[in-house]
């Protein structure tokens, strides 16, 4: 069975919390909300969640990031590879297709996610981890046979332990004995 997840950066890698991060205030001071691919230090703990879903489940990453278009699909995989996501789980077709423009927000990215899977009728299962709530309802509307599951991340912490639980249980790794450090940890709350 293949499986897939759509990688977003913005609010997701990139989040409010990830902008303490010692590079990232260096930017922000200097270039204000301006993103520079080659400074951007995404948020490790993500990072390794992303890497371990993968690893769990079988799955491959493809770019469905707005990065796509303002960074390019090279410069953005370099960038995730630099901060340490996993280059052995990429999809050998590793980006959805600039199919509209930035302005186009979820819509577009929907179209660009459904056409990709379109091309890609092997995949089984997959997740896509947004910050954008509307990304659903255009992704219902666009793709065929909706196999997949947006997880909606919040733009402040990025990858919480329930979307990583959500991930690996939409992607058939739910037996993750990690998840039981999660709920150690809610315990001790």
């Amino acid at each position: 069975m293949d499986r897939v997840i759509f990688v977003d950066i913005d609010d997701v890698l990139l989040s409010a919390r990830a902008l303490v991060l010692r590079g990232n205030r260096q930017f922000l001071r200097e270039q204000g909300l301006a993103v520079n691919s080659r400074l951007a230090a995404f948020d490790p703990i993500g990072i390794e969640m992303l890497n371990r879903i993968a690893e769990l489940a079988d799955a491959r990453f493809v770019l469905s990031t707005s990065w796509r278009y303002s960074v390019g699909p090279s410069a953005t995989i370099d960038a995730l590879k630099r901060n340490g996501l996993s280059a052995a789980k990429f999809h050998p077709n590793p980006s959805c297709e600039l199919r509209g423009t930035y302005a186009d927000g979820a819509a577009g990215k929907a179209r660009d996610i459904a056409a990709w899977l379109d091309y890609h009728a092997e995949v089984e299962a997959w997740v896509t981890l947004d910050n954008d709530p509307s990304l659903s309802v255009y992704l219902e509307k666009e793709v065929q046979g909706f196999r997949g599951l947006v997880i909606e991340v919040d733009p402040l912490v990025g990858i919480s332990a329930r979307n990583y639980s959500e991930a690996l249980q939409h992607l058939g790794a739910a037996g993750d004995t990690d998840l039981t450090v999660f709920k150690a940890f809610r315990l001790m709350l």
